[in-house]
């Protein structure tokens, strides 16, 4: 279970083990990512036909998965589908062609 904590222009990864632990490095913040909480923890699979706009949040470079922020709530792309790594912090629309490649459309 994961979160990304946003303040003072930096970004921290926290894991949950009993409580929240900070996982990795302080990083600065990229993009337009605004200072709060994301709870990762509550994304749900994205579904191959459908298209997501939103805000990327974060790579998690181990579990190849990319997080994004949407009108609806959390989602999570598996990052194998992407040609290139998205702009983390940019708006974009992501949809899938032929269920499995990733498309980014910068808006």
């Amino acid at each position: 279970m994961y979160r990304l904590i946003v303040m003072n222009g930096c970004r921290i990864l926290q894991k949950y083990d009993q409580e929240w632990k900070t996982t990795g490095l302080i990083k600065r913040v990229e993009g337009d990512i605004k200072p709060g909480i994301y709870n990762l923890f509550l994304s749900e699979s994205v579904q191959k036909n459908q298209s997501y706009r939103g805000l990327l949040l974060f790579v998690d470079k181990k579990e190849n998965i990319i997080y994004q922020k949407t009108g609806q709530g959390y989602v999570k792309h598996d990052a194998r589908f992407f040609g290139k790594k998205p702009p983390i912090g940019k708006i974009v629309t992501i949809q899938y062609r032929g269920g499995a490649e990733a498309q980014v459309i910068n808006n």
